[in-house]
Parts: C-alpha cells; structure tokens; sequence
C-alpha cells in the first residue's frame, strides 16, 4: 500500500474523528512513512 502525506493526512484526522485509538496509530505511521521516505532521499 502506498500513502503519501497528502493522502494520509486528512486520513488520520477523520480516523481520529472516529475512533481516538486509530489516531496513534496513524500518526506512528505517517511519522514511519516520514523516516522511510527521509532515507531513500538522503540515499
């Protein structure tokens, strides 16, 4: 599955809006996808 910040988002915003647990872990994710995305560019 791919995600860019754009899409994730607003993604994580309404998953909070719906359940106060799915926002951890959308934020531990899009924070993840940040890292990996960080790394491939300094690669």
């Amino acid at each position: 599955m791919k995600f860019s910040c754009k899409t994730t988002t607003p993604f994580y915003i309404i998953s909070f809006k719906k359940e106060k647990q799915k926002i951890k872990f959308f934020l531990k994710f899009d924070q993840t996808m940040k890292l990996q995305t960080w790394k491939k560019t300094e690669n």
